[in-house]
């Protein structure tokens, strides 16, 4: 999320609301956002567009969908 915001200036209520339907092959669609526990539309008419983004933000992107996540697990 840190190399993301970094590199793409997007907010975090932006990022909270990425979707995989939201990342392209080489730009990110920004047309939601999260806030004080309300989706809704970016802060302003100019948040709601796409943006282009180097391929190895995208890379990194679609790498979180090959990463498996366990919880627990721990000593038994």
């Amino acid at each position: 999320m840190v190399y993301v915001s970094t590199l793409t200036s997007l907010r975090v209520s932006e990022l909270i609301d990425l979707r995989w339907n939201d990342v392209g092959q080489d730009s990110l669609r920004i047309d939601e956002r999260f806030c004080r526990g309300d989706w809704g539309a970016p802060k302003s008419d100019a948040s709601n567009t796409t943006i282009a983004i180097l391929p190895d933000v995208i890379a990194r992107i679609h790498r979180l969908k090959t990463l498996k996540v366990t919880v627990g697990g721990g000593a038994r």
